[in-house]
């Protein structure tokens, strides 16, 4: 964590619970979120360990969620992808950084991949069949 949110307030359980929910979080997402070791099945951070990341995740994704004000868009970002990432998705990429500063930049959604995600579902809805689906996305 950066010398300048060293003195940052531990964020709520109901906050980070709420993340949780809202973006509907599995336990082995939060394992990468908070790069937790191991492969129990439930997730339970320490604190004295995951503080600064839990803190920084917290914030990042609070941030991400009043950015867009969309928890299904911020929740499709955050497992899709994307081009932008090297074909990782958000997940997948805040796994390989530490610090503050590299947690929040992995984790604040470029306005063009949510665009591309919005158009990816008005061109293909859900209610498609999958072959079709499959086909859509290899037109758009």
């Amino acid at each position: 964590m950066d010398d300048t949110d060293a003195m940052a307030p531990m964020p709520s359980a109901d906050t980070f619970a709420g993340l949780i929910g809202r973006l509907r979080l599995t336990q082995n997402e939060l394992r990468r979120l908070l790069s937790v070791p191991g492969d129990a099945c439930l997730v339970i951070p320490d604190l004295t360990r995951d503080k600064p990341r839990l803190i920084s995740v917290t914030a990042a994704l609070g941030t991400a969620l009043a950015l867009v004000e969309d928890d299904d868009l911020v929740s499709r970002w955050l497992r899709a992808p994307l081009a932008r990432r090297g074909g990782a998705s958000p997940l997948e990429e805040v796994e390989q950084v530490d610090g503050d500063k590299q947690i929040r930049f992995v984790l604040r959604p470029d306005p063009t991949e949510l665009v591309m995600l919005v158009t990816e579902k008005a061109v293909c809805p859900a209610s498609r069949p999958r072959r079709r689906v499959q086909r859509c996305r290899a037109d758009a």
